[in-house]
């Protein structure tokens, strides 16, 4: 059990119900899990910066190094969440949380690395993007969203 010092949050940030400590998985700590609605609630989560398209599926594609500690933790646990937040007045975000689906095909992972490099470095430079990014050792990482909250405007 986490000793009552160790748990700083009582109630699920998704539907409010109490978080007990449980068991997930035998190779990790206990976690907080919530009674109510089951989501777990992970007090040590690997964030990292990035650079993120969309595709017609609505899925949320990004690269990165299959040995990295996002690499290896998505492949450990293929679930993640995302925020995205827009800093400037009247201040925007969107939370997506959702399974994970890593591409390591050289061809899927070089076309888009040149899409995600076209739209951020403009499309003159996506080709460049993707022959220096669609390497081995790099992955695709496709987010399938399964839970999406948002706030737009939030300060009109």
């Amino acid at each position: 059990m986490l000793p009552h010092d160790e748990r700083p949050y009582a109630f699920c940030p998704m539907c409010g119900g109490d978080l007990e400590a449980r068991s997930v998985k035998t190779s990790e700590p206990e976690r907080l899990v919530c009674t109510r609605c089951g989501f777990i609630f992970y007090l040590d989560p690997k964030v990292a910066v990035g650079t993120i398209i969309t595709d017609d599926n609505g899925d949320i594609l990004f690269n990165t190094g299959a040995q990295t500690l996002k690499g290896r933790t998505l492949r450990r646990d293929p679930r993640a969440a995302m925020c995205v937040d827009d800093e400037r007045p009247p201040f925007s975000f969107v939370i997506v949380n959702g399974a994970v689906e890593l591409i390591d095909d050289l061809a899927q992972v070089r076309h888009w690395a040149g899409v995600i490099g076209g739209r951020y470095m403009g499309a003159d430079q996506a080709e460049a993007y993707g022959e220096r990014n669609g390497v081995p050792g790099e992955l695709v990482v496709r987010l399938h969203p399964t839970r999406i909250v948002s706030e737009l405007d939030l300060a009109e």
